[in-house]
């Protein structure tokens, strides 16, 4: 197993999410702003990811529940302050069949690109923590990234975030 600390160093704060598509969530003929907040029941909660054994991990063919209205499959998410807004894989948004509504251009570290956007439920599962609305169809996989997701600071102004680098560990509280 990897030093938590190496984990963290090599593959950044890493936590585990859910990603998906709900119809009812979505009015039809109507777009919900990016991205919108559901209600929480508990101000108490945190979420020690990796619970200082390393990042976590997702099996390489992560289960997909389905019914006639929702897809959900589990992937990790870099916690990345530097995003302003938090994204999906745009192999994970097209395997999951998400709605793409717009594209948008984006800048970043590599320059500015044209960027697909998606109607999302991104969920922090431990944390009973969603939020529902755009997402930009970021290339992570295409980068090489082993993220399906960045949680970006629209998800984070909602939370504490702790950065323990000497223990190799993120904590995020809602």
């Amino acid at each position: 197993m990897l030093d938590p600390r190496i984990s963290l160093l090599v593959h950044g704060p890493t936590i585990l999410v859910e990603v998906g598509f709900n119809e009812a969530l979505f009015q039809p003929g109507s777009v919900p702003p990016v991205p919108q907040t559901e209600p929480s029941f508990s101000q108490n909660r945190s979420l020690q990811p990796d619970g200082g054994q390393g990042t976590p991990s997702v099996e390489s063919n992560p289960t997909m529940r389905t019914s006639s209205q929702t897809v959900i499959q589990a992937t990790l998410a870099l916690v990345d302050t530097g995003a302003g807004t938090s994204c999906i894989d745009d192999n994970l948004a097209i395997s999951l069949n998400l709605p793409l509504v717009d594209v948008v251009r984006v800048g970043g570290a590599g320059g500015a690109h044209n960027l697909n956007l998606y109607l999302a439920k991104l969920s922090i599962p431990q944390l009973n923590y969603s939020k529902a609305g755009k997402f930009i169809g970021a290339k992570l996989s295409q980068g090489g990234q082993i993220h399906g997701a960045l949680i970006g600071r629209d998800f984070l102004s909602d939370m504490l975030v702790v950065y323990d680098g000497t223990a190799g560990r993120i904590k995020l509280s809602v």
